[in-house]
């Protein structure tokens, strides 16, 4: 009898056992088929974002096309062109199975606040990292990331250092090997050729994402490398060279009578030639500002034309937490030079 019993309690330890086995399997099974079925979502998700992203920002440049003569100045670019602001054309349009907004959010300079647009910008209100000099650079580094001298000093020199040539980072008595640097530190040595990417300021030695975090909505990598004065942010006029009071003034230029910029009354500076006339007419200059002005237009660090536009398109599905972000940048000429998708889940 009890060899009967153990014979049968062994049995049933096995039968439990293989039922416990198997229901692990079953959940297991169950568990990839669900994550197949999510995965299938979300790709199938990400497909019709970048679809209708795909189309708004194919709208976007075909306005831009149809609505250049509409523009305050065939001459120049500025922050009162049709292509900036359009609610009407870029907000909140249907497409397909969901809608699109062509946005950008900006802080203005009158305000200070962020202004969210309904359009989109121009790269060549920032500053080119491939070609401004090392002075600029300190300056961007120095007085709007707030660093101390000696740090945005090195750290302007490797900038440029990471995009020339040669071997020696800096100038005069304070240059140096970049191979010593470089070597001694760890970390990646000087690429020797242009940023393809702001993200590369990243690499660049002395560079952290806190310092990258102040400085990247003023870069760029794309453009003439002249910046476009009418549209210029007060960071990039100071870092350009012009002292506070000299922005400020032609900052009030630009807005206008009612001290908004992107309005009806907005002034524009129609060439470089005219940029110190236009500001002293409207508030007087002093002559060390005027000596501001024309060094940076002698030096050929300003246009008053835009050359390239960033486009950022948000695409999104009805009673779904997910959205893409289409990011296109283009020329004149309407040749994409960068383009990139993110699938979001909010």
């Amino acid at each position: 009898m009890d060899l009967y019993i153990k014979k049968n309690g062994v049995i049933l330890v096995v039968a439990l056992w293989v039922l416990m086995f198997l229901s692990v399997l079953g959940m297991i099974a169950s568990g990839i088929v669900r994550g197949e079925i999510v995965l299938e979502k979300r790709t199938e998700e990400s497909r019709l974002l970048y679809d209708i992203g795909s189309s708004g920002i194919a709208n976007a440049i075909s306005f831009m096309k149809t609505n250049v003569e509409k523009e305050l100045s065939p001459e120049s670019d500025s922050l009162n062109d049709v292509w900036v602001d359009n609610k009407v054309f870029f907000k909140k349009r249907r497409c397909g199975e969901g809608s699109f907004n062509v946005q950008f959010y900006y802080v203005d300079n009158m305000t200070g606040k962020s202004r969210e647009c309904s359009g989109f910008l121009d790269e060549d209100r920032n500053l080119n990292i491939n070609t401004v000099s090392s002075t600029v650079l300190y300056r961007l580094l120095n007085k709007v990331a707030g660093i101390d001298p000696s740090r945005s000093v090195r750290l302007a020199a490797a900038i440029v250092d990471w995009r020339d040539a040669d071997d020696i980072v800096g100038e005069g008595k304070d240059a140096f090997s970049e191979s010593i640097t470089y070597g001694m530190g760890g970390g990646n040595a000087p690429k020797n050729s242009d940023f393809k990417a702001v993200e590369e300021l990243l690499l660049v030695k002395g560079m952290d994402p806190e310092v990258f975090v102040k400085i990247r909505d003023y870069v760029t990598v794309f453009g003439s490398g002249r910046v476009n004065i009418n549209t210029a942010s007060r960071s990039v006029l100071l870092s350009l060279g012009l002292s506070d009071q000299l922005v400020e003034k032609v900052i009030l230029y630009r807005a206008g009578n009612d001290r908004l910029e992107g309005t009806p009354d907005d002034n524009l500076f129609s060439a470089t030639q005219n940029i110190i006339n236009s500001v002293n007419a409207y508030t007087a200059l002093t002559n060390s500002e005027k000596a501001e002005l024309l060094a940076i237009i002698v030096q050929r660090n300003v246009d008053v034309k835009s050359g390239v536009f960033k486009a950022v398109c948000i695409s999104e599905l009805p009673d779904r937490n997910v959205r893409g972000e289409t990011i296109c940048i283009f020329d004149r000429n309407w040749d994409v030079k960068y383009w990139g998708f993110r699938y979001i889940i909010q």
